[in-house]
């Protein structure tokens, strides 16, 4: 399962197998068509050629600077394999990270052992806002942390981080500031996953949160 699950993210989240797809010639990393492809989208470029499911990785990647979204100059939420692709970013627009411990280790070259105090660090140093996920959530601008502690141990089944992230996005759309999308969207979602704990025990999955999130923030 492992391998076949490999092989086919390989052939949808990778140059190489977008270049093969395509029915590109040649080599994949000095493929001109495949940078093309992405001439409007240079970071996913980038994140399809470096991401974890490569067998290779793209050399050299392209420098970009991603800050917000070129189309509509709006804040932007980044999560998952975006984050690792971000490595090192000091961003000049209003950013969002919703990381695990792993991939925040990965964006900042640190290893984090006192996460409130280095949440509040990574956050100043690279002009974003933090949301940590994990037993409890460390949420901070660089300025102030809170941190929340909604949630349980089902919420680590895969998924969940995409809906919190769906969460905050929704909430920033709602004209919040990032600071506070991400402390709501974290109590948000540990709610709606301690409310599917009591109706069915571990077993959820991160579709169950679609039904379960207008529930939760009816009180509201």
């Amino acid at each position: 399962y492992a391998r076949n699950s490999c092989s086919r993210n390989h052939d949808r989240f990778t140059l190489c197998g977008y270049h093969k797809n395509e029915g590109h010639k040649g080599d994949w990393k000095t493929c001109k068509k495949c940078l093309d492809g992405f001439k409007h989208e240079l970071e996913m470029y980038v994140w399809y050629g470096t991401n974890e499911y490569n067998f290779t990785k793209l050399e050299n990647p392209p420098k970009f600077k991603p800050t917000y979204c070129s189309k509509c100059k709006k804040h932007l939420v980044f999560d998952a394999d975006a984050i690792k692709a971000l490595k090192g970013t000091v961003f000049k627009k209003p950013v969002l990270l919703t990381p695990h411990l792993r991939e925040l280790e990965i964006f900042s070259g640190k290893k984090i052992s006192d996460r409130p105090k280095q949440v509040k660090e990574i956050a100043k140093k690279h002009n974003c806002v933090v949301l940590l996920k994990g037993e409890k959530d460390f949420i901070s601008d660089g300025k102030k942390v809170f941190f929340n502690s909604t949630g349980n141990a089902g919420m680590s089944v895969g998924g969940t981080g995409d809906v919190l992230a769906g969460i905050c996005a929704a909430f920033v759309a709602y004209k919040n500031s990032l600071f506070d999308a991400a402390c709501s969207g974290a109590f948000i979602n540990g709610v709606a996953g301690d409310r599917l704990l009591r109706k069915k025990g571990l077993g959820f999955i991160a579709s169950d949160f679609v039904d379960e999130i207008p529930h939760t923030l009816k009180p509201f």
